[in-house]
């Protein structure tokens, strides 16, 4: 008790060292090297931290707050293969923080098997899953012909995958063919609609204001500065705030607004990069998206493109891409505008146990409202976790109830913001109405499969399927909308 392991692993024999925050720009974590390793407790995080880019000196991570176990910085750790624990008693924080400078033994299994011991140090990573060497990441593809144009998702859905792919990243791919799969009403799940700006629209606007050539010249040094931070911090910033200042022409936003004059509402614009969503580089939740914009204000909805070209250039990304061992230069961003939905409980879903690794169990975490709840791990609190049996659909078992007291939902402007508003997880149907969330349970486990058999056979989930031929299970998140329907937003390969 007190404990909740989230990413498995052992690590004895090294160090404990304190960090308020998991940052590569840390001194503490600038000391850790692979010779001289550490494992980390940490006092807060709000799930945008890279484990990759704090370096091979991080052995372990003890975090002194409860994390869902699907957020972002719990898929990092655990594509990292580095054992994460979360620590929910204040009284095992003073523990762990009494053990500081000194050697321990770190011990993080499922089911309660967890403990943080005094050991000799002997600057050794320890045994069982910890650090071992992650799956390589795919060779980046990007195919700018289509730049300046508007690609709705139903001819992106259209397309051969890996051509799709090329042009406007496995992000926007997998819309597209979930789209698809939705506009069969047998399939169980809705799919919101939307367009893309492809590969090359960022350096045709670029073109446009004459700024492309400080755009190359910026990313060329920025590939020959590695080694040195501070110059690549400085190169990120004017990056950033270069593509901020470009704008879609005129022409492209009117065409995005006009493909939402029936929704009445706002959108999603979501970053569609090659350089995430794919089977050895996941990337989640490193490139931005921005909620709650209104499509039909050409100034709200250009800013909005122009954030999500810039986050291609955030040290996090940059920090990223080069430990993935991915070069600058062959990193490229799009851009999605989806539908955007209001959400009364949002999801994310993996298809296989991610802590049992057991492939007959599937396994979801939700929450009330916008789904960032559960992806960034910045609202304090557990999710409900539900674990189901995918050979009996709507078998399932609750593992944990809700404790966030808030959930993010949509302001009334249109602007981009989310707001916080009180909620009470205790008395909502999730906790309390066993038949219905059952069928839920069933809902989620048929789309599961349905999802994993069309997406994890494409090229990108045939490079992490076994020999056996079959496919990549598949980390999917959606939502539950106050009409009961279930909508699916994302997915791509499980880590």
């Amino acid at each position: 008790a007190g404990w909740d392991c989230i990413v498995a692993g052992e690590v004895r024999g090294v160090r404990l060292v304190c960090v308020e925050r998991l940052l590569p720009t840390d001194p503490v974590i600038q000391s850790l090297t692979s010779a001289n390793p550490a494992v980390v407790l940490v006092t807060h995080a709000n799930g945008d931290e890279e484990v990759d880019s704090c370096g091979p000196g991080v052995a372990g991570i003890l975090l002194c707050h409860a994390l869902p176990h699907l957020s972002h910085l719990a898929l990092r750790s655990r594509q990292a293969k580095c054992p994460l624990v979360a620590i929910e008693d204040p009284a095992l924080v003073k523990h762990a923080r009494s053990l500081r400078d000194g050697g321990v033994h770190f011990v993080a299994q499922p089911g309660g098997n967890i403990s943080l011991n005094k050991c000799d140090v002997t600057a050794q990573a320890g045994g069982g899953d910890s650090k071992q060497p992650r799956a390589p990441a795919q060779a980046l593809v990007a195919d700018r012909s289509a730049a300046g144009q508007v690609i709705d998702l139903v001819t992106l859905g259209n397309a051969e995958w890996a051509s799709a792919v090329a042009v406007a990243g496995s992000k926007a791919t997998a819309c597209a063919q979930l789209a698809a799969m939705a506009s069969d009403p047998r399939c169980g799940f809705a799919a919101p609609a939307g367009a893309v700006l492809p590969f090359g629209s960022m350096e045709a606007a670029a073109r446009t204001v004459g700024a492309d050539g400080r755009l190359s010249s910026l990313v060329d040094a920025l590939e020959l500065c590695a080694g040195d931070p501070g110059r690549a911090a400085r190169l990120c910033d004017e990056l950033q705030e270069l593509a901020r200042s470009l704008r879609p022409s005129s022409e492209n936003l009117s065409q995005l607004g006009h493909l939402f004059d029936n929704d009445g509402g706002v959108v999603m614009v979501r970053s569609t990069g090659n350089a995430e969503d794919l089977a050895g580089l996941s990337a989640a939740g490193l490139y931005d998206s921005v909620s709650n914009v209104n499509p039909h204000d050409p100034n709200v909805l250009g800013a909005a493109v122009a954030e999500v070209w810039a986050s291609l250039f955030t040290t996090r990304a940059v920090g990223s891409r080069a430990a993935a061992g991915v070069g600058q230069k062959d990193a490229a961003m799009a851009v999605l505008v989806q539908q955007m939905l209001v959400p009364e409980v949002s999801f994310i879903l993996m298809t296989k146990h991610p802590m049992s690794n057991d492939s007959t169990v599937a396994y979801a975490e939700l929450a009330l409202g916008h789904g960032e709840t559960l992806a960034s791990g910045a609202v304090r609190g557990t999710p409900w976790r539900m674990s189901m049996n995918r050979a009996v659909p709507g078998e399932h078992r609750l593992d944990a109830v809700a404790s966030f007291s808030s959930a993010l939902v949509p302001s009334a402007t249109g602007n981009g913001e989310l707001v916080s508003r009180p909620v009470n997880s205790g008395s909502h149907w999730m906790t309390t109405d066993e038949p219905r969330r059952a069928s839920l349970a069933r809902e989620l486990v048929n789309a599961g499969d349905l999802i994993e058999q069309k997406l994890g056979r494409n090229d990108g989930g045939a490079r992490g399927a076994g020999n056996n031929n079959e496919p990549q299970h598949q980390d999917i998140e959606g939502c539950v909308t106050e009409n009961g329907r279930v909508w699916i937003v994302q997915a791509r390969p499980q880590p």
